[in-house]
């Protein structure tokens, strides 16, 4: 699927401001969603679409909600661009085929369990404006080995790490401060 900013129903142009909550709730038939010049990804938009193996954020989306892609029990990737400065609470919970996240540098606060039992998540890159890490955004990420926390996060909130069983190195940046 992709939700470009004009869509044409009934030869009518219509202008896709935003992905509405449950928008897309439990659709097993959707692969693959590519998100173009969109406001905000509304809450539970892709919660449980149990085929959606790919999403693509453009640009212009500003921000996730709640539950909006949790429960995408194949979904592989995520990349959050630069200019997304909100992600909500769960985001990605129990995205159980996650391994890679990539956090640009407006995303400003991890929220509470955003990455909640991904038990395939080895890999994050965690932009280097994460100021909060909120509780128990790792807690299951069982295949994750390695994080280095940006130098601008002032606190990491509880059980954020609580069952990452093959965690052995958490690298803080410096802080000059």
């Amino acid at each position: 699927i992709v939700i470009d900013s004009l869509v044409t129903y009934r030869n009518i142009k219509l202008k896709v401001r935003n992905i509405n909550d449950y928008a897309f709730y439990e659709n097993d038939s959707i692969q693959s969603a590519v998100i173009k010049n969109n406001g905000y990804i509304g809450a539970y938009a892709f919660q449980g679409c149990d085929s959606v193996e790919n999403v693509t954020l453009g640009n212009s989306v500003d921000s996730v909600f709640s539950y909006a892609f949790s429960n995408c029990t194949k979904l592989k990737e995520i990349t959050i661009p630069n200019n997304v400065p909100y992600l909500g609470s769960h985001c990605f919970y129990t995205c159980t085929s996650l391994n890679k996240a990539i956090i640009g540098t407006g995303v400003k606060s991890l929220n509470i369990s955003t990455f909640f039992y991904c038990n395939s998540l080895a890999e994050v890159v965690m932009g280097e404006n994460v100021a909060h890490i909120y509780s128990t955004v790792f807690n299951g990420c069982s295949s994750l080995a390695s994080i280095t926390i940006p130098q601008a996060t002032k606190d990491i909130g509880n059980s954020v790490f609580s069952g990452c069983t093959n965690l052995r190195e958490v690298i803080i940046a410096d802080r000059n401060d």
